[in-house]
């Protein structure tokens, strides 16, 4: 309550003072605007306004000013996260796919419009929620320095980043460095569990931190080389290394329940390095067609270390690699009626994981998927739409356990004008999925003196139907959108628990996961950006109604959910100031009842000339923020687990950005 009110009172203050202002200037000239946000039947089309992008150190504070719905935008970390269980974002530079370190290259003013879905067609894959695609004009000529640099005040947490571009003839060579680090030695976890006995007495336990410690740094170093000869072809190819290093996941445990009390210790450790190679080519063929290739190899070494003692130490090591391709070609006509699409999307995957110590595992896994796919998308009388067919085959090998899973994947979106600025599209969807919670390994690990966690290498992807109606209202200073959805999982992978009593008389349970039942969702929501006051004050709200239904072999949960945000945005010529909050993420799956913590931020930044200052205020009065939580009502084990996070409660930090151009000279992209 109190984090609303905060962003309430901030809200209230930019109000007055704009109205003040806005009252002050008068009527100086006459501005006709069109609507900063266009509805298409596959998304929408963003134009930020000038105010925003001047206002905006690096693109990801244009990207939180003009309220993408769904999506938690910290301009601070550079981070996009959904707010709910859709899938992951992709995001694209002109089409191409792009990394936290690109964005931060783009100045603000040389973005054009933002294409933004949250219904991606049949081109994207699996595990694809959102898209997220920055149109920006590029440099021909000349040279650009820049830095932006993030850290805490009252934290140990950061992340800076350091780029320089510069074009000779027609190509750019771009080097970037970045930075990101935390250090928490305030962050406590509670659980409280119950476990039913095999004489059916239930045994209960509580473990708690009473002290802990949290450190991790990485570092990131990309060079690209992009090279433009004229308007019709576009090469980049790039190469980059990420590097991580967690000496400290540590924590002291007060374990209460049974015979006792007793102090348990829980030491992780690890470091992992992970080089990319991948080119990119982009070739208009004639005067319709247009052939985008693309192609990625990456390599994947991570190394971890576990010591836990709860009554009896037990610790393991774990050596995993990762050897991945992926390749795509599409190629993209455009007719006078229609636009028509085709594509083939390969990716192929090889992965390695030795366990030693506690642990005696060995897993050798090849993946490989194959997807095609052919859309259209035009306009029929007053109806545009958008409709793809795809085909993928999915094959999956971990050491003697193999299946493939074949699936052909429609998809139709219709969008019918009901008046000038009034929509309403229709979409329904078939698509294939996999559980970010999948687990498919076949080592069966040691969580606790009580619990067991146990990989299933034959879970298999499942089917997904997805339906969605949406009203749209878009004008030049108001943006507004009803939607109702509902989507149905068959089939899919659940978690599961066992209870197993070996021969010396001691009960584990076993949670693993495996392929049956249902889980459905039914949700209504709401959307609305205004500008309240013109350049000087907008709004974004949203928010809705989430019903959740799963249903197993052996239970069935129901659960219903409010998960909202808010934003305020007002703009002072160089100053701006800002406000964000949302709830999190309540939702269920399978018998797990998750929310994850909500979030405020706060923001003030100026403007002047070539840098950038901003003072920025997360999850204010607040002193511990709760992270995440869960409840787990299996009728085995039943379980309610807390993580709070004392570090990052009233956390001050500061933002500086500063670019340099000379000889800077640009073209704008066209995709027609």
């Amino acid at each position: 309550m109190r984090a609303w009110l905060a962003v309430a009172l901030a809200l209230w203050l930019a109000t007055g003072v704009c109205a003040q202002t806005a009252d002050s200037l008068g009527l100086k000239e006459v501005v006709v605007e069109g609507a900063r946000v266009v509805s298409k039947a596959d998304g929408q089309v963003i134009y930020p306004t000038d105010g925003q992008k001047e206002a905006s150190a690096t693109v990801y504070g244009v990207l939180a000013k003009v309220g993408l719905q769904g999506l938690r935008v910290d301009e601070v970390m550079h981070t996009l996260t959904p707010l709910d269980d859709r899938g992951s974002v992709e995001v694209r530079l002109n089409g191409i796919p792009a990394t936290a370190q690109d964005l931060l290259r783009v100045a603000p003013a040389d973005l054009l419009r933002i294409e933004y879905s949250d219904l991606p067609g049949v081109r994207h894959g699996r595990d694809v929620g959102r898209v997220v695609n920055l149109v920006v004009r590029v440099a021909v000529s000349g040279y650009a320095v820049g830095a932006h640099l993030s850290n805490a005040v009252t934290a140990a947490v950061g992340r800076d980043n350091v780029y320089v571009r510069a074009n000779r003839g027609k190509g750019e060579v771009g080097l970037d460095y970045g930075v990101a680090y935390h250090r928490f030695g305030d962050v406590r976890r509670e659980e409280t569990a119950r476990y039913l006995m095999p004489d059916n007495t239930v045994r209960t336990v509580a473990r708690r931190d009473v002290d802990g410690l949290r450190s991790a740094v990485s570092h990131s170093v990309g060079l690209t080389y992009s090279l433009r000869p004229d308007s019709t072809l576009a090469l980049q190819a790039r190469l980059r290394a990420d590097i991580g290093r967690t000496p400290h996941d540590d924590s002291r445990r007060l374990v209460a329940g049974g015979s006792g009390a007793v102090v348990a210790q829980l030491r992780q450790a690890g470091r992992s390095a992970a080089p990319v190679a991948d080119v990119f080519l982009d070739a208009r063929l004639g005067l319709r067609s247009r052939l985008t290739v693309s192609m990625a190899a990456a390599l994947d070494d991570r190394r971890s270390d576990y010591f836990y003692d709860e009554g009896s130490p037990y610790a393991y090591h774990l050596h995993g690699r990762s050897y991945r391709f992926d390749g795509e070609a599409v190629l993209e006509s455009r007719f006078r009626p229609f636009t028509a699409s085709l594509g083939l999307l390969c990716s192929q995957r090889y992965d390695a994981a030795d366990y030693g110590g506690d642990v005696a595992a060995s897993d050798r896994s090849r993946t490989s998927d194959v997807y095609a796919f052919a859309q259209l998308k035009g306009r029929l009388w007053r109806i545009d739409y958008v409709a793809g067919l795809g085909m993928s085959t999915y094959y999956f090998r971990r050491n003697a356990s193999s299946h493939r899973f074949t699936l052909l994947r429609p998809k139709l979106t219709v969008q019918y004008p009901l008046a000038r600025r009034l929509k309403l599209r229709y979409d329904i969807e078939l698509s294939e999925y996999m559980s970010r919670m999948a687990a498919t390994g076949s080592a069966a690990i040691m969580v606790n003196s009580m619990e067991v966690d146990e990989g299933n290498p034959g879970l298999r992807p499942y089917r997904r139907v997805e339906q969605s109606l949406r009203l749209s209202y878009d004008a030049a200073r108001l943006s507004a959108s009803l939607q109702a959805t509902y989507r149905v999982n068959r089939d899919c992978n659940m978690e599961r628990y066992s209870r197993r009593t070996d021969a010396a008389g001691n009960t584990v349970f076993v949670k693993t996961q495996a392929n049956g039942g249902d889980c459905s969702m039914f949700y209504a929501t709401g959307y609305c950006r205004a500008d309240i006051v013109a350049r000087r004050l907008s709004l974004t709200a949203g928010g809705g109604l989430y019903r959740f239904i799963n249903i197993g072999a052996d239970y069935r949960h129901f659960y219903t959910a409010f998960n909202g945000s808010m934003s305020v945005a007002a703009y002072f010529g160089k100053l701006t100031l800002t406000a964000a909050a949302d709830n999190g993420w309540r939702f269920m799956e399978g018998e797990s009842r998750g929310r994850q913590g909500g979030a405020v931020y706060m923001t003030v930044a100026y403007r002047l000339g070539r840098f950038s200052l901003a003072a920025y205020w997360q999850h204010p009065f607040r002193s511990t923020i709760t992270s995440a939580s869960t409840e787990l009502m299996n009728r085995f084990v039943s379980k309610s687990t807390t993580e709070r996070n004392g570090n990052l409660g009233n956390l001050l930090g500061i933002s500086v950005s500063w670019t340099m151009e000379k000889g800077r000279k640009y073209e704008a992209i066209s995709r027609q």
